[in-house]
Formats: structure tokens, C-alpha cells, sequence
């Protein structure tokens, strides 16, 4: 049986560059640099900028000229980020990791859950099913882009609550990652600045949670609509309807694995560098499977359609549940798995939304 979990990893127009010369640059890179700014509408208007970006691109390409003749288990591929430096996109896209590094608020009247036997290290693996994957099921929502907002531990939780109230109601809707990112300050959250997966649980228990549809993402921190989160004709789900007694929250040391931010399908095998990396990324587990012979996770990350392969990337999976850095670190991953309670007294999201497969 698979179970949705919320996991924390490590995880202009067409003008050519203005200072470049076409003798000193590779001619086939500098024509997918055109191509990749026609795609993505992107224009340098400063020639310094656009020469500083057209470096960036060509560093990038190399590294996955490179990666193809390494015997990769995956692939990777130009997208909108392959102009931005991995530390660029860290600090545009994930959340200061300081914020993870903190405990996690006072859980002493939400008792955690035990964890099932067969997700247990040292346990062995014991999915009855080889392969099992909730988009398929029609219990995921398509992946949403965060934008320049760290909210991806939003993203992630409520991507957990949406399949399990699916599981509940038999409709999929899409809960509000604005209410969250504008309102759950008072449980230590902060914003676009960042947050954790389970104090998002924690005030989703305490004041429900409304649909996108009524408060809708815009990924940027504001005002708390309190007339609208407080109206419960729009609560997907109430103050209550969280079961904290059966919801885990597990709190491992570290994490070893960094996505690669321009990935673009195959299953991703983490660099063995040896050297932990602290954890800034919540993205979504739906699913595992194998290929091939090569066992691997299934996770929906928060950065849109065009990344991965449709928004989801496979992870290569220890079947045996052996410490290896290769394995991106997922027995080391901080994880959050919510229950809802046996009734749910919210009834304004059990018509709302549907599946929409990649």
C-alpha cells in the first residue's frame, strides 16, 4: 500500500551575446543558447549580463555533455534554469536552511504515529506491491511552480493532505499554499523565507485550510485573508480534521543528496561526494518502482511542468535500505506522512478539482 509523504531533501528575446565573438565560442552551444532564450522569452538587456549568463549556459551544457558519457543513470537536459548557477538557483528557489536546522515547534499534544514496519531501516523492504504510484491513482495535482517564493514545504504537505482527503472524499482538490505562506507565522513558518512540513500539519489541525480556488497562489507573501480562512463554507478541511495521533513525523540527522537543478528524466543517482549536505528542499513522495532491474522513488518537486520528467523526478532506491550516499540520502530524509481523522467535518472541497496526469 503507498502512503503519501512529505519530504525534506537536499535537495530575452533571440540577440546573440553582445560582447561574443562566434571565432572563440563553440558555435553549437552558442545556437542552443539562442534557442533556449526564444523558448523561454528571456532577453539580457545589459551585453555584460547576457555575456555573464551565456558563460553560465555554456558551463552548464558541458557539465551534461559530460554526464552522458559517464554512464548516468539519467539524463539531463536544457530548461529555463540552465542559465543560473546552482548557487543562484538554490537561494531563488529553496529556503534558508537554517530554518530546518531549528526544532521543529512543540509537538507534546500531537504524539507521533509509529512508524510502519516496512518503512523501518533494518526492517528490509516489504511493499507487497513492486511498483505503486498515486498520480496514476488520480490522487496528485499537477505540479505547481513555486516562483521565486520558498514555499515548497507548503507545496509538499498539502500535495500529502490533498491525496489523503482524495482518499476520503474521492475528489482531488487543490488546497491553499497562499493561506499558509500568509498565515502560519505563529507556528514558526516564515513566509516565502521558509518553513516546515510539520508545524504546517500543526496549523492546518488548529485552523483548517481553504482551496486555491478561493485563495489562490501568487508567490509572494501577504496580508492573512482571516474572513476567508475562517469561513467554513470554504474549509477543504477544519480545525480538527487532521488526526494528530496517527500522523509521523520523523526527524533524522541529515540529508546527503542535491537535485541537480537542470535534470530532465532517468532515475537520478546522487554524487558520492561524502559530504552531508544540510537540507533545504521538501518535495513530495507518490510513488516507487522499478526499471530495469534499478529500484527508485517517485517524487512531484515544485518547480512546474518543465522540470524532470513532468514535474516528478525517480530516484535511485535501496530496496535493502543500506546507509549509501548514491541513494540521495532517503534514510536520512526528514519526513512528515499526515492522517486525517476518521470523519471529516469539512464538506466545501468534495466536489472541487480532479486529477490531471502528466
Amino acid at each position: 500500500m503507498g502512503v503519501f509523504i512529505a519530504v525534506i531533501f537536499m535537495l530575452g528575446g533571440c540577440s546573440l551575446p553582445s560582447v561574443l565573438s562566434l571565432e572563440s565560442q563553440d558555435a553549437a552551444i552558442l545556437h542552443k543558447y539562442i534557442r533556449f532564450k526564444e523558448k523561454y522569452s528571456i532577453n539580457f538587456l545589459d551585453p555584460i549580463e547576457d555575456q555573464h549568463r551565456f558563460r553560465i549556459f555554456s558551463r552548464n551544457v558541458e557539465s551534461m555533455r559530460a554526464s552522458e558519457g559517464s554512464g548516468s543513470l539519467f539524463t539531463l537536459g536544457i530548461n529555463k534554469y540552465t542559465a543560473m548557477t546552482v548557487e543562484e538557483f538554490v537561494t531563488g528557489y529553496y529556503y534558508d536552511p537554517s530554518i530546518s536546522e531549528v526544532s521543529y515547534s512543540d509537538k507534546s499534544a500531537a504524539p507521533s504515529a509509529p512508524l510502519p514496519e516496512w518503512c523501518t531501516p533494518g526492517k528490509g523492504y516489504q511493499n507487497p506491491l513492486s511498483d505503486f504510484n498515486w498520480v496514476l491513482k488520480g490522487a496528485v495535482n499537477t505540479p505547481v511552480h513555486q516562483g521565486q517564493c520558498g514555499s515548497c514545504y507548503a507545496i509538499a504537505i498539502l500535495g500529502a493532505l490533498e491525496g489523503a482527503l482524495q482518499g476520503k472524499t474521492g475528489a482531488l482538490a487543490r488546497l491553499s499554499v497562499q493561506q499558509v505562506v500568509d498565515c502560519s507565522r505563529t507556528v514558526g513558518n516564515q513566509g516565502c523565507d521558509g518553513g516546515r512540513a510539520a508545524d504546517t500539519v500543526l496549523y492546518t489541525y488548529s485552523n483548517g485550510i481553504v482551496s486555491d480556488d478561493d485563495y489562490p497562489y501568487k508567490a509572494v507573501e501577504g496580508e492573512c485573508q482571516k474572513a476567508t480562512i475562517q469561513d467554513k463554507t470554504k474549509q477543504c478541511l477544519q480545525a480538527g480534521d487532521i488526526d494528530l495521533s496517527k500522523t509521523v513525523f520523523i526527524q533524522p540527522n541529515d540529508f546527503k543528496g542535491l537535485f541537480n537543478e537542470i535534470q530532465n528524466g532517468g532515475i537520478l543517482k546522487c554524487p558520492e561526494s561524502g559530504t552531508p549536505v544540510t537540507p533545504n528542499h521538501n518535495v513530495l513522495l507518490v510513488g516507487y518502482g522499478e526499471e530495469n532491474g534499478r529500484s527508485y522513488w517517485i517524487i512531484r518537486d515544485s518547480r512546474g511542468t518543465e522540470w524532470g520528467e513532468h514535474g516528478y523526478a525517480r530516484i535511485l532506491r535501496d530496496p535493502d535500505f543500506k546507509t549509501d550516499p548514491s541513494f540521495c540520502g532517503i534514510l536520512d530524509l526528514r519526513a512528515t506522512r499526515p492522517a486525517l481523522a476518521s470523519t471529516i467535518k469539512a464538506t466545501a472541497c468534495r466536489g472541487k478539482g480532479g486529477a490531471r496526469l502528466p
